[in-house]
Parts: structure tokens; sequence; C-alpha cells
């Protein structure tokens, strides 16, 4: 088993690259971002709504056999939260597993699990993606759960876009 470990800076510049397999769970959406300067929050009838962008700083790649993306390969990732004018305002730490390979796409999919700690409380993302549609920029959109601050009780979700090779655009719409 390969491990590969990336590190970049707070705007996902100047990447110290151990190993060549960053591209696989990055490929599920992983500790991607948003456009730089995506943060708007708005709430609206006991709703919070708040868009992000997240910017890998480390992710951590364990590459089973066969080489290559492919089931039994996992990530641990820590990326920063941007507000709209570029500051960090939070963090979502996480994990990745490829679970299994879907039957009617041949797409691998991967559990996920992520934390964002944000100025209003903690959410917790759960849910199963489509690696391929997340490498392809499309938006996945899983579980999300307020566990803390003025998020604490709230559910929705949480939709990510990949936009960069270490950036996506988030999305958290939590009611409740």
């Amino acid at each position: 088993m390969r491990k590969n470990t990336v590190q970049l800076d707070r705007r996902g510049k100047k990447a110290l690259v151990g190993g060549v397999a960053v591209a696989a769970l990055a490929a599920v959406g992983i500790g991607t971002a948003a456009p730089a300067g995506a943060a708007t929050a708005t709430t609206t009838h006991a709703c919070d709504s708040l868009t992000v962008t997240s910017v890998q700083l480390v992710f951590d790649y364990s590459d089973a056999a066969p080489a290559g993306p492919s089931v039994g390969d996992s990530a641990k990732f820590h990326d920063n939260i941007l507000d709209a004018a570029g500051n960090v305002i939070g963090t979502r730490d996480g994990s990745a597993y490829i679970a299994y390979t879907d039957p009617s796409t041949g797409h691998l999919m991967a559990t996920y699990d992520a934390t964002f700690a944000l100025p209003g409380g903690n959410v917790e993302s759960v849910g199963v993606i489509d690696t391929v549609a997340a490498n392809a920029g499309r938006t996945t959109t899983i579980t999300g759960i307020g566990t803390s601050g003025g998020y604490a009780g709230k559910t929705g979700t949480v939709s990510n876009t990949k936009t960069t090779a270490t950036e996506d655009s988030v999305t958290i719409r939590l009611c409740g």
C-alpha cells in the first residue's frame, strides 16, 4: 500500500507532493474547494445557507492494490474554509473510502465523512459520492447535520463542486 502526502499553503499553492496518487480521491471532491471569494451566508425561515471556498492543505492518500483509483483506496484530508474575501474562517477535516463500484455506471463510489468547524458552529457531512461525477466538476450533495453552536439540531445538505485541483465551492444548507 502506497501512502502519499500533499501539503499546500493557505490558498492551495506551492504543493509539496510525496507520491503520485493525489488525483484519485481528490477526484471525489475531497479536500477541494470553490472559486476564490465564494463565501455568502443567508438565513431564511430557520434555515441557514452558507457558500464558501474549501482549500486543500493536507491530503493523505492510501492506494490499495491494484495501483490507481480502485475499491479499497482511502484518504484523510484537512482544508481551510475561506469567505468571499479569501479570509480563513474555519476548517474541514475528514476522510473518504472507495467502497464499491456502481454496477449500473461502473463509477467508483466513496463513503465520505467530514466535519466543518465554522464560526457559527460545527457541521458534519456524511454520505456516498460518485468519484467520477466529483472529478468531472459535477456537484455532489450529501447529508449535513449541525452538531454545535447555531447549527446544532439542524439538518440539510452539503453540496460540493470541484473548481480546481485543490479548491471546491461548498454550499451548506441546514434547516430546523
